[in-house]
């Protein structure tokens, strides 16, 4: 009986479904239903007497078929992500330690278009910092009001109390 207790406690207890669902869905999960129409060619022959002879009469008969089935995308965890960046990393080492005299040649000669894309993705990282302090700033206020919040409720509480007694 106990060991029935147990289990039927641990399963009101563990997570639904939905939760997994709505879980996958936050971080990218899709699941989607693509429709589709086949055109399916069939030959058909069959006789005809024509006089006195019989002749195979060929009919080329077309029929369009509607096929749904689903596809899930589920995107890559950060491991994955890791692996893949570094093995692009590894293979561009390799390319340049074969081209390395035809790339200093072509840096050379397309120096300034380099500089201008540096600039750029540099701008990208200035707004990119600027975003995550606002969202750092924003933290500050949130913790600093809950701890007034905290400081005003328990002053209350012993003005209460103090009343009281």
């Amino acid at each position: 009986m106990k060991k029935f207790v147990l289990i039927l406690a641990f399963f009101a207890t563990s997570c639904s479904l939905n939760y997994h669902l709505n879980k996958a869905i936050k971080k990218g999960y899709r699941c989607d239903t693509i429709i589709d129409t086949i055109e399916v060619t069939s030959i058909d022959s069959f006789p005809v007497i024509l006089r006195d002879s019989i002749v195979w009469e060929k009919v080329i008969t077309k029929k369009d078929t509607i096929i749904a089935y689903k596809t899930s995308y589920v995107p890559k965890t950060r491991y994955e992500i890791r692996f893949d960046n570094k093995r692009f990393a590894d293979s561009l080492k390799a390319v340049k330690k074969m081209y390395k005299d035809s790339l200093k040649a072509e840096i050379k000669m397309h120096s300034d278009s380099a500089n201008t894309i540096i600039q750029v993705e540099k701008q990208k990282t200035k707004q990119v910092k600027s975003e995550n302090k606002k969202g750092f700033n924003l933290f500050i206020i949130g913790v600093l009001t809950g701890i007034i919040l905290t400081l005003i409720s328990k002053y209350a509480i012993n003005q209460a109390l103090k009343k009281l007694a």
